[in-house]
């Protein structure tokens, strides 16, 4: 029978398993899930293990599962969803954006006209022809996304992070 080890690996779900067709599939089929080719194991959110679970429970296989996320489902605890923060900075020239990889976060960079990326400093830059204007534009785009923005240096206010769920 095949056999799944679920554990805890700080605020993800590690999924670990011997390669199986079926089992990629069900992986794959997991929200926000990435796969680490060094450890070869499956990384999903923490706030998915219950999904996690129930996703491979259905797969017909053997479930292992680690004594803190079997505390997690025994005192059915519901971990929040941590947010990805988007940071906002200028220079004279540009808007800098920069964030932790997310998905959604990257499909609204690349709808952002005069955008380029920066594969070195993994940023995002906007060039800025009307001040106001453009940063409105980016702010207004990323209200249609899960994340934190934090606006800083010279566009810090102290009240200036802000939640888009």
């Amino acid at each position: 029978m095949k056999q799944v080890l679920i554990t805890r690996k700080g605020d993800e779900v590690s999924i670990e398993f011997d390669y199986d067709r079926d089992l990629v599939k069900v992986a794959k089929s997991l929200e926000k899930r990435r796969f680490d080719s060094e450890t070869k194991e499956w990384l999903a959110p923490l706030h998915h293990y219950k999904y996690v679970v129930k996703e491979f429970e259905a797969a017909n296989c053997l479930l292992r599962i680690d004594p803190s996320i079997e505390e997690l489902l025994i005192n059915k605890v519901d971990i929040e969803k941590k947010l990805p923060v988007v940071h906002i900075r200028s220079n004279s020239a540009e808007y800098q954006i920069s964030f932790e990889y997310d998905e959604q976060i990257v499909r609204t960079m690349k709808a952002l006209p005069e955008k380029r990326f920066d594969a070195v400093l993994k940023m995002w830059a906007v060039p800025i022809r009307d001040r106001e204007k453009t940063l409105e534009q980016i702010l207004y785009r990323l209200e249609f996304v899960d994340c934190e923005v934090s606006l800083e240096g010279n566009l810090a206010d102290p009240d200036d992070i802000r939640k888009h769920t």
